[in-house]
């Protein structure tokens, strides 16, 4: 009897101490650890592939796990690798991940906050997205808690559909790494109220931030070069926007249904101006657009029946058109009032132009001068460091830089001295950037160059 007791309690031991393993592996070169709740995979490479949503070897503990860190070099993590981990409440994911499983995060219903450290991650199974789930009736939804997003500072992009549907997020961080935000980013995250987006980015593509209804202000750098469609759709609290100089084209639909936008600054390398752009804009009532605009499409500005003035800089009346050809009056489509009412000011100059035009010629064209039109005026040193920023530069002025003369600091084997600006300064015309230029100068006799007997070299500064 006494033998038998003693294989029992062996047997419950041994069970105890494999049911309570709290580290593994989980992958060739991956292993896991659990403790005080914090679960960290770390290693190099893919974890395994788990077969069913109990697979991973920590589902037995899913209840006590309440963070997850994913290490620099794990390149990925599998379906269902955190399913059900229902005390889950941030996640931090290291810079190596390129591919996420379905269901990675199912039924973790207190997934909070996410730090996402990883650089590019475009390769999501099936769902596109790690936060996506379906619900017990086999309803598709979103993990609706998530409330903070912070991106660590060496992501290069934000992916497509990452943060869609996370209607409470209310606190984004996007490093200046990042240099595109994918299609769909942000689409539907309905709490957000602003965001920056970093002079690093270059573009802002397809429906990046489409129904955040609570974005009152944004900032689109010089930087971003594109706005693709439906990018900042049904965007309802956005009361005025500037597009840079730097954009040359605003896709279809960019801000229709900006409900509450009142003042629409084009900047002048804008081009073209693509379909119902500002359509359903009915609080808009100022538009200015610059010197470069040549084509409008169809419905751009319909329904924007607040419409008082538009300041067009163009020498050139911009072109309206359909993919059937020219139709003057479709970009104003459907606005209930009298054009004769609506003030459009140009250059006193080109006056002429705009009054032998079928559309123009229907406003009440007056007179400006083109120098009214203000911009900002960047310097930086050589490190891209920025040195003086002069906003509200009037147009055909030659700006002046009056801050401390950039320096940059001497090295083994130069030294530097302020050399001037790149470009060279001139009028100005739009957005600039002036970059600090210097020249070098060798320490003349400050160096001996040793030659050993191998034929090797090194170079020894004098003191």
């Amino acid at each position: 009897m006494k033998t038998k007791f003693l294989s029992l309690l062996f047997a419950i031991v041994a069970g105890t101490s494999m049911v309570f393993a709290q580290s593994g592996t989980c992958g060739d070169n991956l292993t896991w650890n659990l403790s005080d709740g914090v679960l960290t995979i770390d290693g190099t490479g893919a974890m395994t592939s788990f077969s069913s949503n109990s697979s991973a070897p920590w589902y037995s503990y899913r209840g006590s796990i309440t963070e997850v860190i994913i290490g620099n070099s794990v390149t990925s993590f599998g379906r269902s690798a955190f399913y059900d981990c229902s005390g889950l409440t941030s996640v931090t994911i290291g810079e190596s991940v390129t591919s996420i499983g379905d269901y990675a995060f199912y039924k973790c219903s207190k997934l909070a906050s996410v730090v996402w450290n990883a650089k590019k991650c475009n390769d999501f199974i099936s769902s596109n997205t790690p936060f996506y789930y379906y619900d017990y009736y086999g309803n598709y939804n979103i993990r609706k808690q998530i409330t903070s997003f912070t991106f660590g500072d060496q992501v290069e992009s934000i992916p497509a559909y990452l943060c869609s549907g996370l209607s409470n997020l209310a606190s984004v961080t996007i490093p200046n790494s990042v240099t595109s935000i994918e299609n769909s980013a942000f689409s539907g995250c309905s709490s957000l109220a602003s965001v920056t987006i970093p002079n690093s980015v270059t573009s802002i593509e397809n429906s990046a931030f489409s129904g955040c209804s609570s974005l009152a202000s944004v900032t689109i750098p010089n930087s971003v070069t594109s706005i693709g469609s439906s990018a900042f759709s049904g965007c309802s609290s956005l009361t005025s926007v500037t597009i840079p100089n730097s954009v040359t084209s605003i896709e279809n639909y960019a801000f229709m249904n900006c409900t509450s936008l009142t003042s629409v600054t084009i900047g002048n390398s804008v081009t073209y101006i693509g379909i119902a752009v500002f359509q359903g804009c009915g609080s808009l009532a100022s538009v200015t657009i610059g010197n470069s605009l040549r084509w409008i499409r169809n419905d751009a500005f319909s329904e924007c029946n607040g419409i008082t003035t538009i300041t067009v800089y163009a020498e050139t009346p911009p072109t309206i058109y359909d993919k059937y050809g020219e139709i003057p009056s479709i970009p104003f489509d459907n606005l209930n009032l009298e054009f004769s009412n609506i003030i459009l000011y140009v250059p006193t100059q080109w006056i002429p132009l705009y009054k032998y035009d079928a559309l123009w010629k229907q406003f009440n064209i007056q007179g400006i001068d083109a120098t009214d039109q203000q911009y900002t005026v960047t310097w930086k040193n050589y490190d891209g460091s920025v040195l003086e920023t002069d906003e509200n530069v009037a147009a055909g002025t030659i700006p002046a830089y009056n801050g401390a003369t950039p320096v940059k600091p001497a090295d083994e084997q130069y030294t530097y001295t302020f050399a001037g600006w790149s470009p060279s300064v001139t009028t100005v015309t739009g957005e600039t950037t002036y970059i600090a230029t210097f020249t070098a100068t060798f320490k003349a006799n400050t160096y001996t160059i040793h030659v050993n007997q191998d034929c090797t070299s090194y170079m020894e500064e004098q003191q």
